[in-house]
């Protein structure tokens, strides 16, 4: 965007390292974490706002949640969507199925993300180009994650996430994604 300021840019590492979790550490935590360690769970990190699509997602969840008997949804991170998460699972009966965390020190935080199975981290189109932290700790600890292919999100290998194309696949790009991962 910027041309005449790339003499000044500096790429600076992110500094995440690997951070692999054995199958018995991911049951200790989703037993510290009040979780069920035979569930299934799709996870949801960071600010839950609009711009993240917490509402497509928890649609997206119920075909999930209808399929396997053990699926469960965690929502991780301050609400700033106005209760439209909440509002859209009462709107799909999945209160005994979402769970709402709420947010979390950076440890816990760190920890939480280690539990999913499954793990989404979506930006509406257009994107401002952020970045991801909540991305960066999914992917280092091996979870499976699905993120749309906005800003600097599409630069991701397609063979380290699961990327729907919103705009070419939009909502049932993402139900889609959700279940296969799932099955």
């Amino acid at each position: 965007i910027h041309g005449d300021l790339a003499n000044k840019t500096r790429v600076v590492n992110y500094g995440a390292t690997v951070l692999p979790r054995s199958e018995s550490e991911r049951r200790e935590l989703r037993l510290k974490y009040g979780l069920d360690p035979e569930s299934f769970i799709v996870g949801n990190f960071g600010i839950i706002h609009e711009t993240k699509m917490n509402v497509e997602s928890l649609r997206a969840f119920a075909d999930t949640a209808r399929e396997r008997a053990d699926a469960v949804f965690i929502l991780v991170g301050p609400e700033y969507d106005g209760g439209a998460s909440r509002r859209e699972v009462a709107k799909l009966g999945l209160e005994n199925r979402v769970r709402f965390l709420g947010p979390r020190p950076a440890s816990e935080f760190v920890e939480l993300t280690a539990t999913a199975d499954i793990g989404l981290n979506l930006r509406r189109p257009p994107s401002n180009g952020e970045t991801s932290s909540s991305l960066i700790d999914l992917l280092r600890q091996g979870i499976a994650t699905i993120i749309t292919d906005v800003g600097t999100f599409d630069d991701f290998p397609d063979e380290a996430v699961s990327k729907v194309r919103w705009t070419g696949e939009g909502f049932e790009g993402l139900r889609r994604r959700l279940l296969e991962l799932s099955r």
